[in-house]
């Protein structure tokens, strides 16, 4: 690994209501995924979330539990 190149470290939210997924979508790169973003250094992924999802939703949410992680990689072009 290139120690110059960023790390992106990620809090994403699972949010089901009447049986419907919760995501986002960037129309130019035509990609959809959890609502979310980037943890900034020293916070904890919970008050990232919450941040985040106040952001970009205007809503005040209540985090239940981490469900999991992944880890990915993949080359920048």
């Amino acid at each position: 690994m290139n120690p110059n190149q960023p790390i992106h470290i990620l809090a994403r939210a699972l949010i089901i209501e009447d049986n419907k997924l919760l995501v986002t979508t960037d129309i130019k790169r035509n990609v959809s995924f959890l609502p979310g973003g980037h943890i900034h250094y020293g916070e904890k992924a919970h008050d990232c979330l919450k941040r985040e999802l106040l952001e970009e939703l205007g809503e005040a949410f209540k985090i239940d539990s981490l469900l999991g992680v992944i880890e990915d990689a993949w080359p920048l072009k």
